[in-house]
């Protein structure tokens, strides 16, 4: 029997911290990952931004701060090399999928689950 060596290949370079403000207030959030990962036996090499978070107060929805938070993120993807952008969005969250629609994201992987 071989023995596999597990080495972590992915390198998170950094994460930001967006904050929106509206009148002086907060009213929205993104926290976008900045994710390098090499060449495996199982996937390419490829460098990407995940927006692990990002939320705005539902009271200031569209107002325009969910759409200037994107804008950073592109402008930092662009800045960095990155290949896309990747927001981390649960397929529940109609507000948030037709919001990332209408951006100009598109679906192109989902997960799936099933309770044991």
């Amino acid at each position: 029997m071989s023995k596999m060596k597990n080495e972590n290949k992915t390198k998170i370079r950094r994460s930001d911290v967006v904050v929106a403000c509206m009148d002086g207030d907060i009213c929205g959030f993104a926290i976008p990952e900045y994710i390098e990962r090499q060449e495996s036996c199982c996937r390419r090499a490829e460098k990407f931004c995940r927006i692990s978070e990002f939320g705005v107060d539902a009271a200031l929805r569209r107002r325009g701060a969910a759409s200037a938070m994107i804008d950073f993120c592109r402008t930092e993807a662009k800045k960095r090399k990155l290949e896309r952008l990747e927001p981390d969005v649960w397929s529940f969250n109609r507000d948030a999928v037709r919001f990332c629609e209408a951006a100009g994201f598109e679906t192109y992987r989902q997960y799936m689950e099933v309770k044991p």
